[in-house]
């Protein structure tokens, strides 16, 4: 193939010639300047200020200056970018950010290119056949390596007058310099009907343990406002920054998680505006208000904007949080479609609240697990008709203005008209709707056909504005309790040779153990009778004809008296549930807790045991809680229950040596 080679970037020399005219040389010692982001403030305004140090080789070192009537504290970490790429995005040749991937390429290529021989058309493309000649490089672009540094400040005016900012400290390079001194006017904060500022808590009133939420919320006057192609529901705000108070100055409270881990989860998407907290150096997006404008506590006059940022309750009494403030522009629109920015500063007032010791007072229900505000409890049966016996969940909702969130489950077990009447077994709890609704469910199981409601659920609460305790209550459920079914499983004779087990016919139909057993006693008792029979008629036989003649009874050799080992106690019912609950526990990873029949079926057949055995074991645990929780209704033992239950069980272990262990 003839003909010249593409170059890997075509559109590079063209670039770099159009830059070297525009770009001055950068030779010589780092520059070092400083610049304010307004000359205008009011009082607790803040004013960005940036050092800027130009062309430095290596990392500077930069020493704020102490300034009176105003504090001062650097905005995050300095921030670094490519010296050329600084220059062409300051002079418009590229966007923020285009510079730096230019460089990015031409550090790629390991040194300034040639460009006649990278492209030697490009004098023809630029009107001259000899302006680049000779040109064997860029002036004042031959070192690609340098970079420029800022340095980032926040300056908030404490009092009206002129503020004079001294020179900061600059040390690169081994040479050290300072920047020239700024001066900005500071006015006192004008009132403006514009923009306020809001402090609250999740919950007004929170105990000892709870999290709550400090909102920190800008509220906004409303209004249709259109600008910049774009209409909004309030008052358009900009350059806005947020200073929120200390949130460990309380020993009372503690943030649930540091407040710069919270901007940082917070932070805007790249190339959007946000709003500023503190020092932090990422912009956030603050919480819009609900849609559908439902809310207690929104205000129909002016637009929500919210920060929440998580404290944990420590200890009880008054806590004091100090005011937050907010600074920035908030568009006004005029007459005609036209508007103007103007400056606000804003403070909200300090947040005095209550944390409560519950924990200390005389009047706390027993059955109290920390319900707080007007609360509603709801109760829901799985099902409504069932033998006894038979398990379904009850599922209870805890709903409410204050904070559900952190609310115990009612303990269901420790009250009599559920003990005496259910077993019951708490399964889980869980918080939805953003911490307003309570959900816990328990497995209930009627004792007998006696059972006719599931009672109503009481739930002890605490009303902060009342200052006292109440009881909610959920309604009733009717239930239909019928007998309990027999679930008996059948119980197999031991076959004379290994075979299936006959729990394994899915065709075959359960049967009573005590059926299946009964033919075989009557057996063994036959034979038992036939052998003494036959003994005694072998010791007539043998007995003298003499009549009259006692023969000698033979001396008998002296055997000690036998020793009765203490009999086991005789096994219940519940002892066979435990074992065989014990056994899936063991053999097949099932986790704490009691599993059902259908999940002990389920977890052997995950564990490879055929269907049949798997039926038979599930069919025997509910044979054994039926036994448990309706007293007459099966009529095996549980000596025979726990025959049966040995044999399954080494059955399953026979059928699966490589699995159980």
């Amino acid at each position: 193939m003839t003909g010249r080679q593409t170059p890997r970037f075509p559109w590079l020399p063209a670039a770099l010639f159009t830059f070297a005219l525009a770009v001055p040389a950068l030779a010589g010692p780092a520059k070092v300047t400083v610049q304010a982001d307004r000359k205008n403030a009011q009082v607790g305004q803040p004013v960005l200020v940036t050092v800027r140090v130009r062309g430095a080789g290596d990392t500077p070192t930069v020493k704020a200056p102490s300034v009176a009537g105003a504090t001062i504290a650097q905005v995050g970490e300095p921030t670094s970018v490519p010296t050329l790429a600084a220059e062409l995005e300051g002079q418009g040749v590229f966007h923020a950010g285009g510079g730096r991937h230019l460089v990015n390429a031409l550090r790629g290529l390991g040194q300034m290119p040639n460009l006649p021989a990278l492209d030697p058309d490009l004098a023809k493309m630029l009107g001259d056949p000899n302006l680049l000649k000779g040109q064997q490089g860029i002036p004042g672009m031959a070192d690609l390596n340098a970079t420029d540094y800022l340095f980032t400040y926040q300056v908030t005016p404490e009092r009206s007058g002129q503020l004079s900012l001294p020179a900061f400290s600059v040390s690169t390079g081994g040479q050290a310099t300072t920047t020239p001194p700024l001066s900005i006017n500071v006015s006192e904060a004008k009132p403006q009907p514009w923009v306020e500022m809001r402090l609250s808590l999740s919950d007004p009133t929170p105990d000892i343990g709870e999290e709550v939420q400090l909102y920190v919320d800008l509220l906004i006057q409303r209004g249709q406002v259109n600008y910049a192609n774009k209409t909004y529901p309030y008052l358009p705000v900009t350059k806005v920054s947020l200073t929120v108070p200390p949130l460990d100055a309380a020993r009372q409270v503690e943030p649930a998680q540091p407040l710069e881990q919270v901007v940082r989860e917070k932070a805007i998407e790249p190339g959007k505006h946000g709003f500023r907290v503190n020092t932090f150096p990422w912009e956030v997006k603050m919480e819009h208000e609900p849609a559908d404008g439902k809310g207690t506590d929104l205000d129909p006059s002016r637009y929500r904007r919210r920060l929440a940022v998580p404290l944990r309750v420590r200890e009880g009494g008054q806590v004091t949080l100090a005011a937050a403030h907010a600074a920035g522009e908030v568009y006004v629109p005029g007459g005609n479609n036209k508007g103007q920015w103007e400056p606000f500063v804003v403070a909200s007032d300090s947040l005095t609240f209550a944390i409560l010791d519950l924990r200390r007072r005389a009047d706390r229900p027993a059955d109290f697990t920390g319900a707080m505000g007007e609360v509603r409890v709801t109760a829901k049966a799985s099902q409504t008709e069932m033998p006894a016996g038979t398990p379904f969940t009850l599922t209870v909702r805890l709903q409410g203005n204050g904070s559900v969130a952190s609310t115990g489950a009612p303990d269901l077990a420790a009250r009599p008209e559920f003990a005496n009447n259910f077993r019951v077994r708490a399964e889980e709890a869980r918080t939805a709707t953003g911490g307003k609704l309570r959900e816990f469910t328990y497995t209930l199981r009627p004792l007998s056909e006696a059972v006719t409601e599931v009672p109503p659920v009481p739930v002890s609460y605490f009303d902060p504005k009342a200052n006292k305790f109440g009881t909610a209550r959920s309604e009733a459920i009717a239930l239909r309790v019928t007998p309990a079914q027999n679930a008996t499983p059948d119980a197999p004779p031991a076959p004379p040779a290994p075979s299936p087990a006959p729990a394994e016919d899915p065709q075959r139909e359960p049967a009573a153990l005590s059926d299946s057993l009964w033919p075989w006693a009557e057996g063994a008792m036959a034979v038992a009778l036939a052998a003494c029979a036959a003994v005694w008629g072998w010791r007539r036989l043998r007995r003298p004809r003499e009549v009259g003649v006692r023969p000698a009874e033979p001396d008998l050799p002296a055997f000690p008296k036998p020793r009765l080992e203490p009999l086991a106690p005789a096994p219940t019912f519940t002892d066979v549930r435990r074992t065989l609950q014990d056994f899936l526990r063991k053999h097949f990873q099932v986790p704490p807790g009691e599993a059902t029949p259908h999940d002990a079926e389920a977890s052997l057949r995950r564990g490879g045991v055929k269907d049949g055995l798997a039926r038979s074991f599930a069919a025997l645990l509910d044979t054994c809680e039926t036994a448990e929780f309706a007293p007459g209704v099966v009529s095996t033992s549980p000596s025979d229950l726990t025959a049966y239950a040995r044999r399954l069980m080494e059955e399953i272990v026979s059928a699966l040596p490589e699995a159980v262990v």
